[in-house]
């Protein structure tokens, strides 16, 4: 099995990182796959990310507190590059 061959776009918002994921989709030549970090964690994680912005946002005795989910984040960006590292792996 060959391994697959990942491009990974970078840049600011409105710099073109989707129009050029989907011209390489729209190509012939070469098989490619697209994964949004953006969708994985909104499709992914939408739901617990907001149970920990709301279930979590007091502490033990009643008070607010501010949440860092940079925890969190941090543990699904990882996640996010091992399922990219797995698909190419996989040939996907």
């Amino acid at each position: 099995m060959k391994q697959g061959l990942i491009v990974f776009l970078n840049g600011t918002s409105s710099s073109g990182k989707t129009s050029i994921s989907t011209e390489l989709l729209n190509q012939n030549e070469i098989s490619f796959r697209h994964l949004s970090i953006d969708d994985f964690f909104h499709g992914l994680f939408h739901d617990y990310i907001d149970f920990i912005n709301t279930k979590c946002s007091k502490s033990a005795d009643g008070e607010d507190v501010e949440v860092s989910v940079q925890i969190i984040i941090d543990s699904l960006v990882t996640l996010f590059y091992s399922t990219v590292k797995f698909m190419s792996e996989k040939g996907i």
